[in-house]
């Protein structure tokens, strides 16, 4: 299928792991993100990973965009029966974009939150908008911030990943506590048992998931990472590896070491296949990881967290151009 600027329609919503866009011809949505803009991608981030600022701005989001997108290109091929929670996926893959249509494509997110005082004689560019008759301009947003994610310098192309999938046209209330237990078990259980990954931020944010027209529930934006092998945990020299320590650890390495040892025993039985832990049996329904223990019961501050603890939490998670202002 791939991807086609000609499919690219209306800009819905963008955030820090990339930009959702409607689809132009189907019921689907074109959600396009950033990608490790080299060729060497273990060793493009190994060089930053302890730049803690580089890491809250760019690195989780690469790594992040890296496991989502492999997650669901090999779940196109799974053969066993699918959940109706699961978001109905067509295509995921990696592609490159013209530079100045990234901008355009920037520009079209960002233009949604511009005061349109002016009408159709508003002129935008990457978030600063001009309007000709009253000579007034808005700063939106920084625009080369948002450019930025997807690469750092000017270039012929800009390597991005994206997801093409169903168009979700309700929202729906937010989870209980109790209904979140529920799901929790049901979701992460299922990921686990079936495709051996861990889920992470997708419950106690609402805006991790919708409802289809004949209002079935679905969580669509799923955090999620494999887990690894024990020598590929200490090696730390995969992607993968990296991806973990960063959805579900702490920033420290003690704080690595604790979480992934925490991790492999309330998961078990497990058995190592290659540079992955994947499960012998089905998960103890009431292991720590079923039961929310995982995930903080408290919304953060930035009184009580940096920005990367808020980067990495349940809370906010990827959301950031409609949850960071809550907590600021």
């Amino acid at each position: 299928m791939g991807l086609r600027l000609s499919d690219i329609g209306e800009p819905l919503d963008w955030a820090s792991t990339g930009m959702v866009f409607k689809h132009k011809h189907e019921d689907k949505i074109i959600k396009i993100m950033p990608r490790v803009p080299s060729n060497e991608p273990v060793q493009y981030i190994k060089r930053k990973i302890d730049d803690g600022d580089w890491m809250n701005t760019f690195g989780w989001t690469y790594l992040a965009s890296d496991s989502i997108t492999k997650f669901w290109k090999d779940f196109l091929n799974y053969k066993g029966d699918v959940p109706k929670w699961m978001p109905k996926v067509s295509d995921a893959d990696s592609d490159r974009i013209d530079y100045d249509d990234m901008v355009s494509l920037i520009d079209k997110q960002l233009a949604k939150d511009a005061p349109w005082c002016c009408g159709d004689d508003m002129v935008s560019d990457r978030g600063i908008y001009f309007c000709p008759d009253c000579e007034k301009s808005w700063n939106v947003v920084d625009g080369d911030e948002l450019l930025g994610i997807f690469t750092a310098h000017k270039v012929a192309k800009v390597t991005v990943n994206y997801i093409i999938m169903e168009y979700l046209p309700k929202k729906a209330e937010p989870l209980d506590s109790k209904q979140q237990l529920v799901w929790q078990r049901e979701i992460n259980g299922w990921f686990w048992n079936n495709t051996a990954t861990l889920v992470r931020d997708l419950l106690r944010n609402e805006e991790n998931y919708l409802q289809r027209a004949n209002g079935e529930l679905v969580f669509f934006d799923p955090i999620v990472t494999k887990m690894p092998s024990p020598r590929a945990f200490k090696e730390m020299d995969t992607m993968n590896t990296m991806n973990f320590v960063e959805m579900v650890c702490g920033e420290n390495s003690s704080a690595h070491i604790e979480t992934y040892q925490e991790y492999y025993s309330d998961l078990q039985p497990l058995k190592v296949s290659g540079q992955y832990c994947v499960p012998k049996g089905p998960i103890d329904t009431e292991s720590d990881y079923l039961s929310l223990k995982w995930y903080r019961s408290e919304e953060p501050s930035l009184e009580d967290y940096t920005l990367h603890d808020l980067a990495n939490s349940n809370v906010v998670g990827n959301n950031w151009s409609t949850n960071v202002g809550r907590y600021s």
